[in-house]
């Protein structure tokens, strides 16, 4: 047994177990030990939480809301010891019953990885370098799962938006526009990439063969205080678009037009001038002109921010 969510909620390796109370999930407990007990099968128990596979997590109340945990489940004679979180199938599950800490974890291991990649790949072009960040950093597993509005995925997308910049060599604070019409005109933002990928997999739950997880995806759906309800309503919102009858490719044009930040009348020049340095920059690197280089690197600078 992986662990145990208590929320009461038990999994094994592959196995989530649902309990509304402590009572029904000290009762399933008891029925895994029997059935263990009978085949010659050990769980892996210990009071220190690093030392055990198996885990309880306490979930109940309002989101985020702090409740002392209760008297500890029990796995056999071994007694679980209480975490805040654990991982299962790839998905940080926490105590405070929301997805907040998974999307803060892969943030983390977006910003990790995608510093390898463009250590890895230091001698190619900037475009091959976000390239090879796409394809190896990018995939994004769980994100379906959280509030794609909330403060930690804006938080997602910001480091996105600098990773390209890193990778281009421009400064943090450069202007969004020049992002993506001259750094990024062939990447669809992350935000509305998010976005596509969750309407998706809500139609695939939609159109499941299970007519239980229709039931469930209908429900959360229409209720707005769930994840799914809440990322339904922002695309809604932001497109007027009915997003459980319109098409991917509708929704993808009506995303991009309203993600899209135009270039101010007076910087028109801003765009075409910044792609022209930064090929004279990269000129300037490959002919070993160190001098050049700074001289075009303070004016990229300016260029982008001021």
């Amino acid at each position: 047994m992986a662990g145990v969510w208590c929320g009461v909620v038990g999994y094994a390796d592959d196995l989530i177990l649902l309990a509304p109370s402590r009572h029904a999930a000290q009762k399933m407990l008891i029925e895994c030990s029997d059935f263990a007990q009978q085949n010659n099968i050990m769980f892996s128990t210990d009071p220190d939480p690093s030392k055990s596979k198996s885990k309880a997590l306490y979930v109940v109340g309002p989101r985020g809301s702090k409740i002392p945990n209760p008297t500890p489940l029990k796995l056999g004679d071994m007694e679980l010891p209480w975490v805040e979180r654990c991982e299962h199938l790839g998905h940080t599950l926490h105590s405070d019953g929301s997805m907040r800490q998974d999307c803060l974890e892969k943030r983390a291991q977006f910003i990790q990885s995608s510093v390898k990649i463009r250590e890895t790949f230091s001698f190619a072009y900037p475009e091959q370098q976000l390239n090879a960040i796409e394809k190896y950093c990018c995939s994004w597993y769980g994100s379906n799962l959280w509030d794609l509005n909330g403060d930690e995925a804006k938080m997602v997308y910001a480091s996105w938006r600098t990773n390209c910049k890193l990778t281009w060599e421009v400064p943090r604070g450069t202007r969004t526009y020049l992002l993506q019409q001259t750094l990024t005109p062939e990447l669809i933002p992350l935000r509305v990439r998010m976005l596509l990928k969750f309407q998706g997999f809500f139609k695939s739950l939609l159109n499941s063969p299970s007519q239980e997880v229709q039931l469930v995806a209908r429900l959360a759906g229409r209720d707005i205080r769930s994840n799914a309800g809440s990322n339904l309503a922002l695309l809604r919102s932001e497109t007027g678009l009915d997003p459980w009858e319109v098409s991917n490719s509708q929704l993808k044009a009506a995303l991009l037009r309203e993600s899209r930040v135009e270039t101010p009348p007076m910087d028109f020049w801003r765009p075409s001038y910044l792609a022209k340095l930064l090929k004279q920059r990269m000129e300037a690197y490959y002919k070993a002109d160190e001098g050049e280089c700074l001289e075009v690197q303070k004016i990229i600078d300016s260029l982008c921010i001021n």
